[in-house]
């Protein structure tokens, strides 16, 4: 099964930024397995936890918590590359959101985004595969950095949303999240998300071009946007899905629209199965959950679909090796442990 993987352009703008902070761009990359020509060229395919680790290295040599945001400021649906090209000409911002999430998987396989409608708000959620990561607090906040400056580019300068949700815990100053978002943040959430009106989905999308869609549209295709059955695919339709607590095999394969057994049958040729991926986004999500510190286990265990707080403590003892009560205070053995599974 492949690593979760992310384009280079996930890192624009690092050799600038940590050189701002008088930093060696190339002695962090060397140090967390980045190769040096992904700090100059946006395609390069780098594994999830050399960029994770990347931005935390960058983030406490250069003795700044926010580095992760100030990586995201300058960034727009250009980041995404011919997905990003593809999004701008769609009709309405509900469209291109979709778009997005849809398409995901030809930017980064470690991002997973959904966009969920109900009564007056919507939220757009971003988390991340921690590849074997403890933490993943910098990346987090760059792809939700990213995400608003997208939803800015698509609803226009002036619109803000109505609050910013992260999963993890505050710093010891939230000046640059009200800065960068101009709207209320809260941490130790559900999920990472930005929070606004439903009805702003319904915008048409500034200067698209509905005839240069069904150009780029085709371009997308042969480049390989879509909901084929793969590990990457389910990977993203499993982390979505678990945001909503309703998470099945049955469910997997209704998105990808086929049968249980041909998603079980097309897993297994990639090298995988169902169970596996879905271990796979429990364990990032629970230790989530738990480094943030503001739920209980048996909320977590609730969350991620487990039957009682027992089922949910002994099956995390089996995949990381400590009890979910015991990991915040030991998440390095904990990653540790999932590293050598």
């Amino acid at each position: 099964m492949k690593a979760p993987m992310v384009r280079s352009a996930a890192l624009t703008g690092f050799a600038e930024l940590t050189r701002s902070l008088g930093l060696e761009p190339e002695r962090l990359a060397r140090q967390s397995g980045v190769p040096l020509r992904a700090l100059t060229g946006p395609d390069v395919l780098i594994r999830a936890r050399a960029a994770f680790r990347l931005m935390e290295l960058a983030a406490e040599a250069g003795g700044v918590a926010d580095f992760g945001l100030r990586l995201a400021q300058p960034r727009g649906l250009s980041h995404l590359g011919l997905l990003g090209l593809q999004v701008r000409d769609e009709q309405t911002v509900r469209a291109a959101l979709r778009r997005i999430m849809a398409g995901m998987t030809l930017h980064s396989t470690c991002m997973v985004m959904d966009l969920q409608e109900q009564g007056e708000t919507a939220q757009c959620t971003l988390a991340l595969l921690a590849d074997g990561e403890s933490e993943v607090r910098q990346a987090t906040e760059a792809g939700v950095g990213l995400l608003f400056q997208i939803m800015v580019q698509l609803f226009g300068a002036a619109w803000r949303p109505r609050r910013v949700h992260f999963v993890h815990t505050r710093g010891a100053s939230d000046r640059a999240y009200r800065l960068l978002f101009d709207c209320p943040v809260s941490f130790g959430e559900v999920n990472n998300a930005v929070v606004f009106e439903r009805s702003d989905l319904d915008r048409p999308v500034p200067g698209a071009d509905p005839g240069f869609q069904r150009f780029t549209g085709t371009r997308a295709r042969t480049a390989g946007v879509g909901q084929r059955v793969g590990p990457e695919a389910a990977r993203q339709i499993i982390m979505r899905q678990l945001d909503r607590n309703a998470c099945t095999s049955s469910s997997v394969a209704a998105e990808f629209g086929v049968h249980r057994r041909t998603l079980h049958r097309q897993l297994a040729r990639a090298g995988t199965d169902f169970s596996a991926l879905l271990c796979e986004a429990r364990r990032d999500r629970a230790c989530a959950y738990l480094s943030a510190r503001s739920m209980s286990v048996s909320e977590i265990g609730d969350l991620l679909g487990f039957s009682s707080v027992s089922a949910f403590s002994r099956w995390f003892k089996v995949q990381l090796g400590v009890a979910p009560s015991r990991w915040s205070v030991a998440p390095n053995a904990a990653a540790n442990g999932r590293k050598a599974r």
